[in-house]
């Protein structure tokens, strides 16, 4: 059996835990993606454009207000 230490899923975690700016990143592009795939067809630019700008404002405000940055 092998030990906790030894896996890279632990180590991933800890990047992961340790570097909240690129999780959040990732949780943001994937909750756009969803509603994009939410939206009627054809995609406009402008329609991707604000889908990534208001989920990347509302990660970023709302990790300021929970006290994830410094």
């Amino acid at each position: 059996m092998r030990c906790m230490e030894d896996s890279n899923l632990t180590a991933v975690f800890i990047f992961l835990i340790g570097n909240y700016f690129l999780t959040l990143l990732i949780v943001e592009l994937i909750a756009a993606g969803i509603s994009l795939v939410n939206k009627p067809r054809p995609l406009r630019i402008n329609t991707v454009t604000e889908v990534l700008f208001s989920y990347y404002l509302l990660f970023t405000i709302g990790s300021k207000r929970v006290g994830l940055e410094k």
